[in-house]
């Protein structure tokens, strides 16, 4: 496993059909809120056979699209050769080898490492898959409670963390475009590229890294950053064109419920290969279509502890 040193890379973005608002965030229903988001954040683990790196991710689109960082998926500024996703169990009981059953091999579709965003495709699933909403942030601001989902290392997979937005940067670091939220919503390594949501359920951003130390060497606390959902549309709009459609999506995440509970599968969804892919918001080809394998599932990493 590999974890960050000053800046810890983490992970965030997400969720579906909670019909609450930022005003009525107060009242967050957290139990309904889990019990909707979480089947749509997936464990990412990336190795080359030797070594291996654990994140999160959020499913944004039926045909398997799963948003995440590119630090999760990347070692050394090369895509690991391995990358597997694992789906979430009906029960969590906070064993990996007995958590890790649904496992799926996945693709790079595009990846901006300035703003630590990646698209990842999961192959050959044969599931209706749950799909995350990526908010346009309208009306939330700081003080925004949020929930965040994901994997921290250490601690269970699928863990839910909560607490608020503390604080929201415009072009971070000089980046232009890369807008963040800082929150007090408890992110560690392994949460990188999961959800950061608000009370409605919807992705406001995509949990990235944490501050433990100060410049003096000094301890901090709660300083934990997601990239904004709005950079992350901005940039997928720009890779792939549009994402379907919030009607479009509450569609599919009710047929996927069904689906789950009547355990009816479907075909694999075709490959999906940007129209203009971009790599730092440089023109670059779009990469090759690449064969599902021949088996969809994946076992459990050997090295998760």
């Amino acid at each position: 496993m590999r974890t960050a040193m000053t800046l810890s890379l983490l992970a965030a973005c997400a969720t579906t059909g909670l019909l609450a608002t930022p005003a009525q965030a107060a009242q967050i229903d957290y139990k309904r809120l889990y019990t909707t988001a979480a089947p749509a954040v997936v464990l990412i683990h990336s190795s080359d056979g030797k070594i291996g790196s654990q994140g999160s991710g959020s499913i944004i689109d039926p045909r398997g699209l799963v948003l995440t960082n590119t630090h999760v998926i990347t070692h050394n500024g090369h895509d690991w050769p391995q990358i597997n996703v694992f789906l979430k169990p009906s029960e969590i009981t906070g064993d990996f080898k007995r958590d890790l059953k649904k496992g799926y091999a996945a693709r790079v579709v595009a990846k901006h490492p300035v703003w630590d965003l990646a698209l990842i495709q999961i192959l050959n699933c044969r599931e209706r898959l749950p799909v995350l909403a990526l908010s346009s942030l309208e009306g939330v601001g700081i003080g925004e409670p949020t929930v965040a989902i994901g994997h921290p290392g250490g601690g269970a997979p699928w863990s839910l963390t909560t607490g608020t937005i503390g604080a929201s940067f415009q072009d971070m670091m000089g980046k232009q475009g890369w807008h963040v939220f800082q929150t007090e919503t408890a992110l560690n390594p392994g949460n990188s590229g999961g959800p950061l949501l608000d009370g409605s359920g919807a992705v406001i951003g995509v949990n990235t890294f944490i501050r433990r130390k100060n410049n003096d060497g000094l301890a901090l606390v709660g300083l934990n950053f997601a990239v904004k959902s709005s950079s992350a549309r901005a940039w997928i709009h720009n890779v792939l064109g549009s994402l379907p459609s919030a009607s479009e999506l509450e569609k599919d995440n009710r047929e996927s419920r069904r689906d789950r509970i009547a355990g009816v599968t479907a075909r694999p969804p075709e490959v999906i290969v940007p129209p203009r892919a971009q790599v730092n918001g440089q023109a670059a080809p779009p990469p090759a279509a690449v064969a599902p394998p021949a088996t969809h599932r994946v076992p459990p990493p050997a090295d998760v502890a």
